[in-house]
């Protein structure tokens, strides 16, 4: 394999990892959030950051793009 490819996939690795770790951060944070509107007593806000949780959560990451060996 050339090395262009394998830069692109350590730099591919690395993307994932670091998106990995923001999404977890991310989802907990919402979370801990919506907790504190909660028990602020404002649910319907509450409701509407849980919603966008949820779908930060359920994303997927970028589709994988499969490495082919140049020829």
């Amino acid at each position: 394999m050339s090395t262009e490819v394998h830069e692109l996939q350590r730099a591919m690795l690395t993307r994932d990892t670091d998106l990995a770790a923001w999404q977890t951060a991310y989802v907990g944070v919402g979370g801990a959030f919506e907790g504190f509107l909660r028990v602020a007593g404002d649910g319907a806000l509450a409701d509407r950051l849980r919603a966008a949780v949820r779908r930060a959560a359920s994303e997927e990451s970028t589709p994988e793009v499969p490495m082919t060996p140049e020829e």
